[in-house]
């Protein structure tokens, strides 16, 4: 369980094999603070999916990369030297200044439209159509394991008003039009609408 706040950024060291055909060992550099706290087969969140750690040397983290996530999330777009999002567990104790993030990417999103301003940056991001009834006006998502309010909703987009406090600590400052985000739905409104529909059916 995470929550979207981002701690700190990772950079993409490599890429290695995997014992299995149809996956790939996605090796990343961290802060060392952050290296001492992983252990081995603990969770870490990187750009809004949930990896395992199957390896350290030093501040160097290694995970194994499935066939599932990398069809369903842009980690296999990452190229060596692109910096990721960075997240750690939440603890139990901890206080949730985002909303409940899972680490497992829903689908990919589309950045339809980057709006620069003085105060704040809007980015339209456009979501596949089965992920429709998850996205509400003020509603919560998570955009490359950044906890993030939705604004205005369409038919197959929403907008984002980013602060320059966002901005400035993660990396959706770079994003342009084109590029793939990963996206995960609220997962209060994923229950609730499972709840409605086996209601009505």
């Amino acid at each position: 369980m995470f929550t979207g706040v981002i701690e700190k950024t990772g950079v993409v060291r490599e890429w290695k094999r995997s014992k299995s055909a149809r996956a790939k060992i996605l090796g990343l550099s961290c802060p060392a603070g952050l290296a001492r706290a992983l252990k081995i087969g603990g969770s870490v969140c990187v750009n809004g999916a949930c990896l395992t750690v199957v390896q350290k040397r030093g501040n160097h983290i290694y995970f194994n990369v499935v066939a599932e996530t990398l069809k369903r999330t842009t980690l296999g777009s990452l190229k060596r030297g692109d910096s990721v999002h960075w997240e750690l567990p939440l603890k139990a104790n901890a206080r949730l200044d985002g909303h409940f993030v899972l680490g497992h990417v829903d689908g990919k999103g589309k950045i339809l439209r980057v709006l620069p301003g003085k105060n704040q940056t809007s980015l339209l991001v456009g979501f596949p159509k089965p992920l429709a009834p998850f996205f509400l006006e003020k509603g919560s998502v998570a955009v490359n394991g950044v906890s993030l309010t939705i604004g205005e909703v369409t038919r197959n987009a929403f907008w984002l008003h980013l602060i320059p406090y966002t901005l400035k600590k993660t990396r959706l400052a770079g994003l342009k039009k084109g590029d793939r985000v990963n996206l995960e739905a609220d997962i209060l409104v994923k229950l609730l609408a499972r709840m409605f529909k086996k209601s009505f059916n």
